[in-house]
C-alpha cells in the first residue's frame, strides 16, 4: 500500500482488488476519524467532479474558506476552464470485483 491507514494489516492477505479496495475504505475512515476531531468548521469537502467540471468555483470556495480563517491566498492564474473526468480503463468484471468488494469492506467485513 502506498498509503498505509489504521489498521492496513486486516488487508494484508487480500487479492489485489480487495486490497485496493480496502485502502480506500481505511483511509476515508482515517479522514472521517480526524475531520471529527478537528471539527467541522475547519474542513472543506470538494467533489472530485465538481472540482473537474469547474476549477474556478472549486478554487473560489477554497480561497474563501481560507480567507473566513484569517488565511488570505493569492491567485497567481486563471483557473483552466474544467477537465474532463476519465472514465475508468478497467473490465467490467473488474469494476464489478471492485464495487462488491467496496460494499463488503464498507459493511465491515473483511474475509
Amino acid at each position: 500500500m502506498s498509503v498505509k491507514p489504521r489498521g492496513y494489516e486486516r488487508a494484508r492477505d487480500l487479492g489485489t482488488i480487495e486490497q485496493v479496495c480496502a485502502q480506500v475504505v481505511l483511509c476515508r475512515e482515517d479522514a472521517e476519524a480526524d475531520l471529527t476531531r478537528i471539527g467541522a468548521g475547519r474542513s472543506l469537502w470538494i467533489d472530485y467532479v465538481e472540482l473537474c467540471a469547474k476549477p474556478a468555483v472549486a478554487l473560489a470556495r477554497i480561497a474563501r474558506f481560507a480567507d473566513e480563517r484569517g488565511v488570505p491566498l493569492q491567485t497567481r492564474r486563471r483557473a483552466p476552464c474544467g477537465f474532463s473526468v476519465a472514465e475508468p480503463g478497467i473490465s467490467e468484471a473488474d469494476q464489478d470485483a471492485i464495487r462488491h468488494a467496496l460494499r463488503r469492506l464498507s459493511a465491515g467485513k473483511t474475509a
